[in-house]
């Protein structure tokens, strides 16, 4: 059953062509920085994850489901998709969110949720440190169809402390690749 409906996902949103134009950003994203990349879409107010790379050389590894919605109040990329849905929907969203505390970091009130939306608005990314698991975080930046239409987010995953140590430059090589 996942098989056929993993299919038809694919089938019905034309990813294969993203997949392939933005793989290329992510492997140098991958390999500069060794840390997990990953590429999401929005469909219908969620996000999902559609590829990942490890790194060649690493002592870790992090698995994540692709295809299935990912969180939007304790990951970088689904912070970003709530920056970006309209203020009514933006509001709607904000109001049905339950949230549960993964880790001792994870955001719990839509005030908390609210200041790191409007951080975000500053520096385009957006940023999760060990909200969803302890000493994994992640930094992601919007693909955008338009200044205000979000399409996906392109993130980097990795230990906490390499994504610490190194993020100013990744962010910079993240926004490039992300609008690219």
């Amino acid at each position: 059953y996942f098989t056929e409906k993993f299919a038809l996902i694919r089938q019905t949103w034309s990813l294969d062509s993203v997949e392939k134009n933005s793989l290329v950003f992510m492997k140098e994203l991958t390999e500069k920085y060794a840390v997990f990349s990953s590429l999401q879409i929005v469909r219908e107010n969620q996000i999902f994850m559609i590829k990942a790379i490890q790194p060649k050389q690493t002592h870790y590894h992090i698995t994540h489901a692709l295809y299935a919605p990912m969180e939007s109040y304790c990951t970088a990329s689904g912070k970003l998709l709530l920056q970006y849905l309209p203020a009514p929907l933006q509001k709607k969203t904000l109001e049905c969110i339950q949230f549960h505390p993964y880790t001792e970091n994870t955001i719990l009130s839509v005030k908390d949720l609210l200041i790191a939306l409007r951080k975000q608005e500053e520096t385009i990314y957006a940023t999760e440190y060990d909200e969803l698991d302890s000493g994994i975080s992640s930094i992601a930046a919007p693909v955008l169809l338009s200044p205000q239409n979000i399409f996906g987010t392109l993130s980097v995953t990795a230990p906490s402390q390499v994504l610490k140590k190194q993020q100013k430059e990744i962010c910079f090589d993240l926004l490039n690749a992300a609008n690219k």
